[in-house]
């Protein structure tokens, strides 16, 4: 695996996830709303053998 998101899903981590798939790039998400829950564990697992994680920070404006 090449990229890694661990985290809750949203339509606008989604686009970004399906992107870069559609570009070629390998991306393995986990996490609620992706239906593919893992444990803390597994998520140490997958972490240590991808070569990029990434994080999303999301703005919310009132």
């Amino acid at each position: 695996m090449i990229f890694l998101f661990v985290g809750a899903y949203s339509i606008n981590r989604e686009y970004v996830i399906e992107y870069l798939k559609s570009n070629g790039f390998k991306v393995s998400v986990f996490g609620k709303g992706w239906n593919k829950s893992i444990s803390i564990n597994e998520m140490n697992e997958v972490m240590l053998k991808s070569k990029i994680n990434f994080k999303f920070i999301e703005q919310y404006s009132n």
